[in-house]
């Protein structure tokens, strides 16, 4: 049972540093790539912003995912499947942005795979 409780708080922690990485990296790119007030978020058309923020924005999910994942991975005690499970749940997270707000195509290409990479590199660090 104390296996369980570590487990889900590993996941529930992780998440919530990794959104909080995300917030801090979007929100400087927000006020200094875009010049954009976050508090009106409902104004943000992102197929005109700026190549450099879009960058910064998928830039923002690596480092999301990773700062999750290998949180997660650190107070499981290294149970692999968390980091299958909060990878999963940023995927699905960046998946979900990408259709909610119209950006053009091509950062979907540059986003999945920047999220990807966010999950392999703690998988990786903790197979060392």
């Amino acid at each position: 049972m104390e296996d369980i409780r570590k487990r889900a708080i590993a996941l529930v922690v992780g998440i919530i540093v990794g959104a909080i990485v995300m917030a801090i990296l979007q929100g400087l790119a927000y006020r200094f790539l875009l010049d954009f007030d976050i508090r009106n978020i409902s104004s943000l058309d992102a197929s005109e912003a700026p190549v450099l923020a879009l960058i910064a924005l998928a830039v923002s999910y690596t480092f999301g995912a990773w700062s999750a994942i290998a949180t997660g991975l650190k107070i499981s005690g290294g149970w692999r499947f968390i980091a299958v499970l909060i990878g999963g749940l940023f995927l699905i997270g960046a998946l979900l942005n990408y259709l909610s707000i119209p950006y053009p195509f091509w950062f979907l290409l540059v986003l999945i795979p920047a999220v990807v990479v966010g999950i392999a590199i703690p998988i990786r660090r903790m197979k060392d």
